[in-house]
């Protein structure tokens, strides 16, 4: 019916082209802006772990696994915004850009004309906070543009309409990272708002996803906006085996051993077993190298820092464990200060000319010592940039850190980083908080020190 109308009112008005709105904006308001390096190509740099991905349950239903939401949400109109929520290393990320990779494999086919803009917080915070205070998606596109110095890019007005017209799909991944770092110069409320006021015009196309922890996004009242949302579970021992299956046959002692490991890892809820992928991730590789993380039980791993009856503290405890051979004398806790100051000083990135500083106060400052930890399990090493593996491992070696401080309860280590990151972290009723007080005892003392904080 479409391709006769337009050959009729072709007809009727002697035009040489017919274009529906949204086709007349791309091609002559907006089409330039879309010639940039900075969408999404179909290759993320954890390619490996989404070829390897696992549906996750959600916490909404068992009837419908988190794609086919996503997928059910991107094909409906009216509904803007996909929340994916859920705690660290629970496959968030992977989760979305396992749903991309599909969605630009399926748009290549059809030859649409669909972008999607990738963003992850993190690469961006610096310019973010130099923006100051932050209250529309355009602030997040105009940092990354920033970031990638772009001579052509969309102003604000253009950016919306592109949205609403279906032409650009947004990803805010990690949005966690910037409602920490900002506080309150990010106006969250003001944001979500402006998604469903400024983005939304009337084509009812709009689509943006954002994925953040729920220990942040928790701590926010939006009942006025009807959000569609996805709460991520850890795997049952179901999905656990699925997942190994991807890396091992299964009649192999390779796939018998991940599924030892993984039993020695589990989370309690409601009675229940369940399992972190981050964790059957690392499992996998160390077997894929015929690395072992040694037989040891959690009173055997000796550390002052850790509290082995919380899985992550047994699993980083374990990891950590098996490296103090290969990096000799230096030991569990010695391990955990380098990451804490790695987390705390360095916002979880350290480029090569802050090796130096990085090692600074620390009980060794040998570079072979750090070419040694270059390889450790926590770690990715790539053109000289040392980082965690995995995102949420900088909240984690903040969490000790804190947790550190309130167990010595040294007033004079009361310094600025503490300050900022008591003001960043702790909030009411939050999992980050929580994990403290797992980690603390109160009693008295600790209370007439929080006095005198």
């Amino acid at each position: 019916g479409l391709k006769k109308d337009r050959e009729g009112i072709k007809k009727k008005f002697d035009a040489n082209y017919v274009f529906s709105l949204d086709e007349f904006a791309l091609e002559y308001l907006y089409k330039e802006y879309f010639e940039q390096d900075i969408y999404y190509q179909g290759n993320f740099k954890n390619q490996k772990q989404i070829k390897n991905f696992i549906e996750p349950y959600t916490v909404q239903t068992n009837e419908k696994n988190a794609l086919t939401i996503l997928t059910e949400w991107y094909s409906t109109l009216s509904k803007p915004l996909m929340l994916v929520k859920g705690f660290g290393g629970v496959g968030k990320t992977t989760l979305v850009q396992y749903f991309l990779n599909e969605l630009y494999k399926d748009n290549l086919a059809k030859e649409t004309n669909l972008k999607i803009l990738f963003i992850d917080s993190k690469d961006i915070l610096s310019e973010i906070y130099k923006q100051g205070k932050i209250d529309n998606i355009y602030d997040f596109y105009n940092a990354l543009a920033n970031k990638k110095e772009l001579t052509k890019r969309f102003n604000k007005e253009l950016l919306e309409l592109s949205v609403d017209n279906g032409n650009l799909l947004i990803v805010l991944d990690g949005i966690d990272e910037v409602i920490t770092k900002l506080a309150n110069k990010f106006d969250i409320n003001c944001f979500i708002s402006t998604i469903y006021d400024n983005y939304s015009l009337g084509n009812e196309k709009t689509k943006i996803i954002i994925t953040c922890r729920d220990s942040f996004w928790n701590q926010n009242n939006f009942n006025a906006f009807q959000i569609n949302t996805i709460e991520i579970m850890p795997f049952t021992i179901e999905l656990v085996e699925k997942f190994f299956s991807n890396y091992f046959d299964r009649s192999s002692k390779e796939f018998e051993k991940s599924i030892s490991l993984a039993r020695e890892f589990p989370l309690k809820k409601n009675n229940d077993e369940i399992y972190l992928p981050y964790i059957l991730d690392i499992i996998a590789d160390m077997l894929k190298q015929q690395k072992e993380l040694g037989n040891i039980n959690r009173n055997d791993i000796d550390s002052k820092i850790l509290h082995t009856d919380l899985t992550n503290d047994y699993f980083v405890g374990r990891l950590c464990n098996r490296e103090i051979e290969k990096i000799k004398s230096i030991d569990i806790d010695l391990q955990l200060e380098f990451f804490m100051k790695m987390a705390v000083e360095f916002d979880g990135e350290v480029t090569k000319s802050s090796y130096p500083k990085l090692l600074r106060k620390l009980p060794y400052q040998s570079n072979e010592i750090l070419e040694k930890l270059k390889g450790h399990p926590l770690i990715d090493y790539n053109r000289d940039i040392l980082i965690f593996r995995y995102d949420f491992f900088k909240e984690y070696f903040i969490n000790l850190y804190l947790s550190q401080f309130f167990i010595q309860k040294n007033i004079s280590d009361f310094d600025e980083n503490i300050q900022e990151l008591l003001l960043e972290y702790i909030k009411y009723d939050n999992t980050f908080t929580k994990n403290i007080c797992q980690r603390i005892g109160f009693d008295e003392e600790l209370q007439l020190f929080i006095i005198e904080l």
